[in-house]
C-alpha cells in the first residue's frame, strides 16, 4: 500500500512534470507558444505581429526579443521593440519596453486600429495594464524624429470607460517636470466619445508630433516650430454619421517659420514667428470659433501685394512706399488679433515693444525705426481673411452657412482665367497636314 500511494503521489507527478518541463523545453513548444501570442496580439490590435524569439522565463512571466508590428494593408513597420517583458499577475498587467521605436508616418493610420479595436472593445481591457520604457524613438524621416525618455503608461478600465495616461520627459527639453497626456473612452453616452488632454507644462513639443493626429495646418509651421501650453480634443464618432469634434488649446507656438506657411500663396512673407493663444476654441460642428492672442514676427520681408491687399481687405493704412516691386524687409510685425465666430479685430501693439514705446497705437509693422502699418479700428468680418489671401485671379462667391457644404465639391481656379479664349490661342500648330505656306507666326 505504501508502494502505491509513493508511486501515485511522488513518482507519477515527478514524471509529469518532467515530461512537461521537458516538452516546454522544445523548439516545438516555443513556436507554439510564440505563434498563440502573435495571433492574439494581432487579434487585439489589428496590426501584424512578428515575433523573433519568445521565453517564458516564469509562469507569470513572458520575454519577446525583436517584436515588430505592421500595417496589415502595406506591411509597412509601425513599431519595433528590441525586447519586452510581459508580466500577468491576478489584478493587473505589466509590461516593460526596451528601446522601442515608432514610425510616425504610420503611427496615424496604426492608431486607429488600435483605438477600435482595442480601446473599443471593453473585453480586451479588463485589467489595469501599466507600460514602462526607458527611451521611446518616434522616428520621422523629415525632421528626424524625437526621443522621449522616462516613458510612463497606465490603461485603467471602469464600467462604462477606458482611462488612459501617458507622462513622459523630452530628451532634447532642460524641463525637469514631464509631460501630461491623458486619453479617455467613455461608452456611457449614447454617441461614445474619445476625450484626449495634452500639458506641456514647460516643455516645447514639436510641432510635428502633433501634425498627425490634430487637424488643421499645424504641420505646415516649419521643422523647428513648438507647441507649449494645453490642449483638450473629444471626438465624437458616430457609426452612421461623420466624426464630431472640438478642439480648446492655450499656450505658445514658437519659432513658426512663414516661408513654410506662405511657400503656396500667392504673396510672399518671410520671418520667424510666435503665437501666443489666450484662448482657442473651435467647434466646427455647432459653427463656434473663438480664438484669440497675439502675433509677433521678427526680421522678415513682405511682399508689395500682401500690404496692397491688408490695406483693401482688413483697413490697415500704409505710409508712402517707394517705387519698385522687390519685397521690403521690415523689423517686427506685433499684433493682437480676436476671431468670434464671424468677427474679426485686429490691433497692432509695436508701441509694447521694448524700444519702440514712442510708436503711436495701432502700429502692426514698422522697418528701420519707421512704422509702416497701421491697424485701422473697425471689427471685420471673419471672411475677410480669405479676401487678404486670395490672389488677383480668384473669383468671388456668395457665401453662406446655406451653401457652405459645396465648397469641397467645386474647384477653384488655379491661375488666371483668359478673358478672351481666342487671344490664348497656340500660334504653333501641327505640319502633319502641311501643304505649303507658313507652319509658326510670329506677331509684330
Amino acid at each position: 500500500m505504501a508502494r502505491l500511494m509513493f508511486v501515485g503521489c511522488c513518482a507519477v507527478p515527478t514524471m509529469v512534470t518532467m515530461v512537461i518541463v521537458i516538452m516546454m523545453a522544445t523548439p516545438w513548444y516555443a513556436n507554439r507558444l510564440k505563434s498563440r501570442f502573435e495571433s492574439e496580439l494581432a487579434r487585439d490590435t489589428g496590426l501584424l505581429v512578428e515575433i523573433g524569439t519568445l521565453v517564458r522565463t516564469s509562469p507569470s512571466m513572458i520575454r519577446l526579443d525583436e517584436l515588430r508590428l505592421l500595417d496589415p494593408e502595406t506591411g509597412e513597420e509601425v513599431a519595433f521593440v528590441r525586447q519586452l517583458d510581459w508580466v500577468t499577475r491576478d489584478d493587473s498587467v505589466s509590461v516593460l519596453l526596451r528601446q522601442p521605436k515608432l514610425h510616425s508616418r504610420t503611427i496615424a493610420a496604426a492608431w486607429r486600429l488600435v483605438h477600435d479595436r482595442f480601446l473599443c472593445r471593453p473585453e480586451h481591457t479588463g485589467l489595469p495594464i501599466r507600460f514602462a520604457a526607458n527611451d521611446l524613438t518616434i522616428a520621422d524621416g523629415a525632421s528626424g524624429g524625437m526621443t522621449l525618455t522616462d516613458v510612463d503608461a497606465w490603461i485603467e478600465p471602469e464600467s462604462d470607460a477606458v482611462s488612459a495616461s501617458i507622462q513622459c520627459m523630452l530628451a532634447s527639453s532642460r524641463s525637469s517636470t514631464p509631460i501630461d497626456i491623458s486619453f479617455r473612452r467613455d461608452r456611457g453616452n449614447e454617441t461614445p466619445t474619445t476625450d484626449w488632454t495634452l500639458d506641456t507644462h514647460d516643455n516645447a513639443l514639436p510641432c510635428t508630433a502633433l501634425a498627425k493626429y490634430l487637424p488643421g495646418p499645424i504641420g505646415n509651421l516649419g521643422d523647428d516650430a513648438t507647441f507649449t501650453g494645453s490642449l483638450r480634443w473629444q471626438v465624437k464618432r458616430d457609426r452612421f454619421a461623420a466624426d464630431q469634434w472640438w478642439m480648446d488649446m492655450v499656450g505658445s507656438l514658437d519659432n513658426i517659420s512663414l516661408d513654410r506657411v506662405f511657400e503656396r500663396q500667392p504673396h510672399r512673407l518671410t520671418g520667424n514667428g510666435s503665437v501666443r493663444l489666450e484662448r482657442c476654441r473651435i467647434d466646427p460642428f455647432i459653427q463656434s470659433m473663438d480664438v484669440s492672442g497675439t502675433l509677433l514676427v521678427s526680421d522678415g520681408q513682405i511682399g508689395r501685394s500682401l500690404l496692397a491687399s491688408a490695406s483693401q481687405n482688413l483697413g490697415f493704412e500704409l505710409v508712402p512706399l517707394p517705387d519698385g516691386v522687390e519685397d521690403l524687409a521690415y523689423d517686427r510685425i506685433a499684433m493682437r488679433f480676436s476671431l468670434n465666430d464671424t468677427q474679426l479685430k485686429l490691433n497692432g501693439i509695436c508701441h509694447t515693444e521694448v524700444g519702440y514705446t514712442s510708436f503711436p497705437a495701432g502700429i502692426v509693422l514698422h522697418s528701420g525705426g519707421y512704422a509702416l502699418v497701421r491697424s485701422g479700428q473697425q471689427t471685420l468680418p471673419a471672411i475677410a481673411l480669405m479676401s487678404v489671401l486670395a490672389p488677383s485671379h480668384s473669383v468671388t462667391v456668395p457665401l453662406s452657412s446655406q451653401n457652405a457644404g459645396l465648397l469641397p465639391y467645386l474647384i477653384p481656379p488655379s491661375r488666371p482665367l483668359p478673358l478672351d479664349p481666342d487671344a490664348m490661342r497656340a500660334r504653333i500648330q501641327t505640319a502633319r497636314e502641311w501643304s505649303g505656306g507658313e507652319v509658326t507666326s510670329q506677331p509684330y
